[in-house]
């Protein structure tokens, strides 16, 4: 139950941590350039998956090992340690974005009873919330389709780490240039 329970507060932060990459997105573009930006910053995370897996490959397959015995832990320390590089410098590089106060939306009453009237006409436009609900859950099948295939790639198709690693590549790739 631990692990489910530890799954889903996993999820919660990562989809709430699209807010705040929203919210900047006024910061570096005028809001007719939102969606190339917006894409190139997806691009380049997919780009920078495919360099975590090719930085990881040699722990995952064992030829670099930090403990005496090939173990799943050999992967996962390198990862948290890049991780913990690459969000200091993006954390460094976001400095500059402060802009001025006056420029940031305020939280008041009418900004929450707009927020209330929005979500109101969202529920009783038909195709606009059907659209949102299967934006949604298909979002979701894709991200669990992410998260789970090296799993899937493992077990099921009984593929070696080197093998996962490439077929996963080849599908970010792809994600690139969408």
């Amino acid at each position: 139950f631990f692990p489910l329970i530890l799954f889903c507060l996993i999820n919660y932060c990562y989809q709430i941590s699209t807010l705040f990459y929203n919210s900047l997105l006024g910061r570096i573009a005028k809001p007719e350039a939102y969606a190339r930006i917006s894409g190139f910053g997806g691009a380049m995370g997919w780009f920078g998956a495919i360099f975590g897996l090719g930085v990881i490959l040699p722990f995952a397959e064992g030829k670099i090992m930090l403990f005496s015995q090939p173990q799943t832990i050999d992967s996962f320390i390198p990862v948290a340690i890049l991780f913990f590089i690459v969000t200091v410098i993006s954390l460094i590089g976001m400095s500059n974005l402060r802009g001025d106060r006056e420029s940031l939306p305020h939280h008041n009453l009418s900004t929450i009873k707009v927020t209330i009237n929005t979500f109101k006409s969202i529920w009783h436009n038909r195709n606009l919330l059907t659209y949102i609900i299967l934006f949604i859950l298909l979002a979701e099948a894709v991200l669990t389709i992410q998260a789970n295939m090296p799993l899937y790639l493992e077990n099921v198709m009984k593929f070696s780490a080197t093998e996962k690693g490439f077929i996963i590549i080849g599908f970010l790739s792809t994600a690139i240039i969408g």
